[in-house]
C-alpha cells in the first residue's frame, strides 16, 4: 500500500511482476474461482434436508394425484428458498469479513495481498447475488448492505446497485438508489487500485443506470 494519491498527482511506476509471482497468481485466481463456485452449493443442502423432513413428517401425498404433487412442491419451495437465501447471506457476509477484515482508503498494487483479498471478497459478493438478487428493491436490501459493512441511513431504498465497496459506502437517510447504478467501484489504473470513500447524502436520488465514481460526495 502507498498513501492516498491526489488525482492530479502522477501514479508511481507500474509494479514489477516476477515470473514466479505471475505463475503463483494464475494458481491463486484459478483455485479461488473453484472454491467460490463450490461454496455457494453449500446452502442448497440444508434446503434439501428441510424439504425431505417436511415430506416425511408433515405431508402425505397421493403419488397418483399430479395436481396435488405440483402444489406440494410449490409450497415446499417457499420455506426451502427462504432458508437458502438466509444461509447464503450469512455465509457470504461472514466469508467476506474473514477475507477482508478491514479495508482503508488508499492506493494498492494490483500484485499485492490487499488486491488479492479484495478480488476474492468481490467475487464472493458477486456470486452470492445470483441467489440474493430478490432482496434488491425490497425492505431487506438495506439490512443486506449493513451486513456487508456499508453505513445505511433509515428509510433508504436500494435497488440493483453494483460495483459496491461496502466499507467505503455511506448512504444517507431516506435516499434512493435506483436500478443498475454503478455505485463507488474502485479505480484500477497503471497497475494500482485506488480506493476512496463514497457518500450519498440524505434524501438524495440516484437515478437509473447512473455512474457514481468512487470518492463522490453527493449532497
Amino acid at each position: 500500500k502507498i498513501g492516498h494519491i491526489d488525482e492530479q498527482a502522477k501514479l508511481p511506476e507500474r509494479p514489477k511482476l516476477s515470473f514466479i509471482r505471475k505463475i503463483a497468481e494464475y494458481g491463486y485466481y484459478g483455485v479461488s474461482a473453484l472454491i467460490i463456485a463450490c461454496l455457494f452449493f453449500i446452502p442448497i443442502f440444508p434446503s434439501f434436508l428441510l424439504v425431505d423432513w417436511l415430506d416425511v413428517n408433515v405431508f402425505n401425498i397421493n403419488p397418483n394425484n399430479h395436481l396435488q404433487i405440483a402444489l406440494y412442491y410449490f409450497i415446499l419451495a417457499i420455506p426451502a428458498s427462504a432458508m437458502m437465501m438466509m444461509i447464503t447471506a450469512v455465509i457470504s457476509s461472514g466469508l467476506r469479513k474473514i477475507a477482508l477484515p478491514r479495508l482503508e482508503i488508499g492506493t494498492y498494487a494490483v500484485h499485492g495481498s490487499t488486491y488479492y483479498r479484495k478480488w476474492f471478497a468481490a467475487q464472493i459478493l458477486e456470486t452470492s447475488l445470483q441467489t440474493l438478487h430478490g432482496l434488491f428493491a425490497t425492505i431487506y436490501a438495506p439490512t443486506w448492505f449493513r451486513m456487508l459493512g456499508a453505513k445505511v441511513g433509515k428509510n433508504t431504498e436500494i435497488s440493483t446497485a453494483t460495483g459496491v465497496i461496502p466499507e467505503m459506502l455511506t448512504l444517507g437517510e431516506e435516499s434512493f438508489i435506483a436500478d443498475a447504478v454503478m455505485l463507488g467501484d474502485e479505480e484500477i489504473k497503471g497497475g494500482w487500485m485506488s480506493l476512496k470513500a463514497t457518500k450519498i447524502g440524505n434524501r438524495s436520488f440516484v437515478g437509473n443506470s447512473a455512474y457514481i465514481a468512487d470518492g463522490t460526495v453527493l449532497p
